[in-house]
């Protein structure tokens, strides 16, 4: 089994992935929300955001330490469900890990079977881009 081609711009999306971590900790710890709250809305966006982050960070992830980065979603999401408990406008709730768990398997299953080439992929479209 060959190795991967090498990231050239890895603190880029690295710095990217930190930045959407960060977002999604804000959006959790905040009462603040762009969309009607929702029960429904909630767990989708808890599913969302652990699909983008596990599939963000598959990027930088050898194919077989996904099951360790799926493992640091997981406790990525309880952390944060425990900050929700030492605030005064959000609360913890099973439910919402359950839903964090849904995102995380969706994103490391398909970061298995290749997704998580995609910082790879964008990087050949800017550098033909740019060689033009």
């Amino acid at each position: 089994m060959s190795a991967e081609p090498a990231l050239r711009w890895p603190l880029l999306w690295a710095s990217g992935g930190i930045l959407l971590s960060a977002y999604v900790i804000y959006g959790a710890l905040t009462r603040i929300t762009l969309f009607v709250p929702t029960t429904i809305w909630d767990k989708a966006s808890h599913a969302l955001a652990f699909f983008v982050l596990t599939v963000w960070f598959s990027a930088l992830t050898p194919r077989r330490r996904l099951l360790q980065l799926a493992l640091a979603m997981l406790v990525f999401g309880i952390a944060i469900e425990v900050a929700q408990s030492f605030t005064a406008t959000r609360q913890a709730d099973v439910l919402d890990v359950v839903a964090d768990v849904i995102g995380i398997a969706a994103g490391a299953g398909l970061a298995w079977l290749g997704l998580r080439r995609w910082a790879l992929w964008a990087e050949r479209i800017v550098g033909r881009a740019v060689s033009r």
